[in-house]
């Protein structure tokens, strides 16, 4: 039984933050995150897949595809030049939303990663996320922080937005502060999601019908050959 695949529109704030901030003291936030998504994407199966990147406005990169080179080869060209710079984290949600607006899938989630604050003049996180939910769409929130901070906050993001509108749709709010905390947040998102729907499943019917149809033609045959030889009705 073939399985069922989810539809994740991946929202990717490319600002010049994660660009020039280090993430694990060599690479900078962008070009771990880049590595992490392209791992993700690599591990999916039935599961199409739409990009989304985001600065001070956002653009539709691919609609949900199962092309997963293609996937893979526009991740990596991602860079803080392809947009105005600014953190918007309402349309880079907006836009993905979109994606997915006549998707058909079971399961349709959007998983948007930021490293800021909003601070761009466009649609509200928070507006961008009761849309989400109007269409039944889950939104997973990543912060990409400085270090994960006491009292539920966390550096360098705005983590009560992000939770708030993860929560908004039936999601969740995740933070990272090195490149294995990131990793671990997209397999988790990833087994929440797979377990929401299944995988494929395969059954083993064995067919009896032939046995029972050769017990009877032997029957016939037995009966027959009786009928010739010992049960032959003497002529009258």
């Amino acid at each position: 039984v073939p399985g069922e695949g989810i539809d994740i529109a991946l929202a990717i704030d490319i600002s010049s933050s994660m660009s020039t901030t280090r993430f694990d003291g060599q690479r900078s936030r962008l070009d771990v995150t880049k590595e992490v998504i392209r791992d993700f994407i690599k591990g999916r199966k039935d599961d199409r897949i739409g990009i989304v990147a985001f600065q001070r406005d956002a653009i539709a990169l691919s609609p949900p595809t199962l092309d997963y080179p293609a996937l893979d080869r526009i991740v990596a060209s991602l860079d803080s030049n392809l947009l105005p710079d600014g953190t918007g984290i309402g349309i880079g949600l907006a836009t993905a939303v979109d994606l997915l607006e006549d998707s058909d899938a079971t399961s349709r989630i959007v998983v948007l990663l930021t490293d800021g604050e909003h601070n761009a003049q466009s649609i509200a996180p928070l507006d961008a996320a009761g849309l989400a939910a109007a269409l039944h769409l889950r939104v997973y929130t990543i912060g990409v922080v400085e270090a994960k901070g006491r009292n539920g906050r966390d550096v360098g993001v705005d983590s009560d937005l992000l939770t708030k509108m993860a929560e908004q749709t039936g999601g969740r709010y995740f933070a990272a502060d090195n490149p294995k905390a990131l990793t671990e947040v997209y397999d988790e998102i990833a087994r929440l999601e797979t377990s929401r729907v299944g995988r494929e499943r395969f059954e083993q019917f064995t067919e009896l019908a032939p046995f029972f149809l050769g017990a009877a033609a032997g029957l016939v045959a037995l009966e027959l050959g009786l009928r010739g030889t010992w049960l032959r009705r003497a002529p009258a």
